[in-house]
């Protein structure tokens, strides 16, 4: 193995955030993560409108009622980031796994 195959396959050093992010918009799970992050920022928007109705109503049926959608905009927003990072790191594992095996046959060979 020459100096530049050991850089490319060099695993000291990890990716940065924006590499891994933008690893995820390609491939056959592009559309989903666009998909994801259309719906966590509408989501985000729905949190932000219905806080700020929680405090302009009066009555208290009203309330509950915009407490209620602010609590299910943030679960909503929350699951969805959580399993768009899951699928970011998910991808950087299956280059890391492919790297290994890459090593082991080389080791095989010779």
């Amino acid at each position: 193995m020459d100096q530049s195959e050991q850089t490319s396959t060099d695993t000291s050093r990890p990716e940065s955030i924006w590499v891994l992010m933008g690893n995820t918009f390609k491939g056959p799970l592009a559309p989903l993560a666009v998909m994801m992050f259309i719906h966590i920022f509408a989501g985000a928007g729905l949190l932000i409108y219905s806080a700020v109705k929680f405090f302009q109503v009066d009555q208290i049926g009203d309330q509950i009622l915009w407490a209620t959608v602010f609590l299910t905009a943030f679960m909503l927003v929350s699951s969805l980031k959580l399993f768009y990072w899951m699928m970011m790191f998910r991808a950087s594992a299956m280059k890391r796994l492919d790297r290994i095996e890459k090593r082991l046959v080389e080791m095989k060979c010779e």
